[in-house]
C-alpha cells in the first residue's frame, strides 16, 4: 500500500482489519499527522559522569519502563545556536502547542511560507532576511531553540500579525496566535523542539 502525502502533513493511512482487502475495497482510513510545538523549562545540563537525578526520573507502570523528563539536542541540528549538540538536558515542565487546528490536510508552515513571500520548494533554505526563518527551515524538525531564537520569533509573529488575521482562514490565524503564545513562552527562558504527532 502507497503512503499518501499533503506536503509535510504526512496522511497516515490505518487499516482496522485486513489491509488488503479494505486497500481493494477502498475502505482504508486517513488521518493526518500534525506538528506539535513542546516548551521545556527549568533546564539544567546532564552530567553522565555524575548520572540523572532521581527526582526527574519515574516508573511508567503501563510502558514498564524508566521515564525521565530529558531532551536532547540532536548531532545533527544545524539551527541550534544556544545549546551544545550532543547535551542532554533535564527539564522540571513541559508545555505543549499543537498545531492540529491549522494543519488540516496541508502543513501549516507552508501557508506561513507563502504569507512572507518564500518560496521552499525542493528543499529550499530561508536566508537571514526571511521572517519565521527559523520554522521555515527544512531541517527545523532536529532543531532546538533556545530564549534568543524564540525571542526573535515573537518579533516576527508581532510585526505579521495584522496580516496573519486576514491571510488564509481562521484556522490558520488560530495556529498563528497558538504558536506566538509557545515562543513568547519560549523566549523568558527554556527550550522549544518540534515534532510531528498522528492526529
Amino acid at each position: 500500500m502507497r503512503s499518501l502525502y499533503s506536503s509535510s502533513c504526512m496522511r497516515l493511512q490505518r487499516v482496522a482489519a485486513n489491509p488488503y482487502t479494505l486497500y481493494l475495497l477502498g475502505l482504508t482510513t486517513v488521518s493526518y499527522a500534525h506538528p506539535i510545538y513542546s516548551v521545556f523549562s527549568n533546564l539544567n545540563r546532564v552530567a553522565y559522569e555524575d548520572g540523572i537525578d532521581n527526582e526527574y526520573i519515574r516508573w511508567d507502570r503501563e510502558k514498564r519502563k524508566f521515564i525521565g523528563n530529558s531532551i536532547y539536542i540532536s548531532q545533527i541540528d544545524s539551527l541550534t545556536t544556544e545549546f551544545p549538540r550532543g547535551a542532554e538536558f533535564m527539564y522540571d515542565r513541559c508545555i505543549h502547542y499543537s498545531l492540529a487546528v491549522g494543519c488540516e490536510g496541508r502543513d501549516w508552515h507552508d501557508v506561513l511560507a507563502q504569507m512572507v513571500g518564500f518560496h521552499p520548494a525542493g528543499g529550499a533554505e530561508p536566508g537571514e532576511e526571511v521572517p519565521f526563518r527559523e520554522i521555515l527551515h527544512p531541517s527545523r524538525t532536529s532543531a532546538t531553540y533556545g530564549p534568543k531564537a524564540a525571542q526573535k520569533l515573537v518579533e516576527d509573529f508581532a510585526a505579521w500579525e495584522e496580516r496573519a488575521k486576514t491571510f488564509a482562514d481562521p484556522e490558520f490565524y488560530l495556529a498563528y496566535w497558538w504558536l506566538s503564545c509557545c515562543f513568547g513562552h519560549a523566549s523568558k527562558g527554556g527550550a522549544v523542539q518540534m515534532n510531528w504527532v498522528e492526529a
